[in-house]
């Protein structure tokens, strides 16, 4: 009884640890609600838009109902973590994106200039 037992806790405590820190392009794509308020739409009902790009990138589009960003260069995917430097002198942006997946929530933290503005802020956005 007490192998039982014992075995049965195995199991347990194996399913409850074994958190799956891998993650597919399927994973990231889908449309996502904001949590809060926006960093590059600065409004509380922004939706990201994520769809693939090849077989293992991300184009991303974010709207808020009067204006949509889209990004300019596909967001490079590595397991549950995503990143990507966007340069564009003539607008003044020297932005790196770094966006992390667990589970149906999204988080995105930006820094550098974004319109020559100075930004260092973090999305969090919920599938």
């Amino acid at each position: 009884m007490k192998k039982l037992l014992l075995s049965a806790l195995a199991a347990v405590l194996l399913v409850a640890c074994g958190k799956d820190d891998n993650c597919t392009q399927s994973d990231f794509v889908g449309v996502y609600n904001v949590q809060g308020k926006g960093c590059l739409l600065d409004s509380t009902n922004v939706k990201l838009t994520a769809t693939a790009n090849g077989t293992s990138d991300l184009n991303m589009e974010w709207e808020d109902g009067s204006n949509t960003l889209t990004l300019d260069g596909p967001l490079k995917l590595t397991d549950c973590t995503g990143s990507l430097k966007l340069v564009d002198e003539p607008t003044e942006t020297d932005l790196t994106m770094n966006a992390t997946l667990d589970g149906n929530t999204l988080k995105i933290t930006y820094t550098g200039k974004f319109f020559s503005t100075q930004i260092n802020c973090t999305e969090t956005f919920k599938k």
